[in-house]
């Protein structure tokens, strides 16, 4: 009996320009801009249906802590700061 092997031809480059970190097949882009920041979420390298799903992103300025959070109908989640 032969077994089967599935390769991972995931690819985690940035699309946006942004930071990239993967978990469970699903890789997490954030993208900072001077007023703003976006999380793009893409299962297999297709756009992530997150619909109802919230994300939360702790900035940090020194000695200030500010933790953001935003819920999103698509799966890009903007976000002024």
């Amino acid at each position: 009996s032969g077994a089967a092997i599935a390769a991972d031809n995931h690819d985690t480059k940035p699309l946006h320009g942004g930071v990239v970190a993967q978990a469970k097949d699903v890789d997490y882009e954030l993208v900072s801009g001077a007023d703003k920041l976006q999380l793009y979420v893409r299962d297999h390298g297709k756009p992530a249906d997150v619909a109802g799903m919230a994300a939360k992103v702790t900035l940090l300025t020194g000695t200030e802590k500010q933790d953001v959070r935003k819920r999103s109908a698509n799966y890009v989640f903007p976000q002024s700061v």
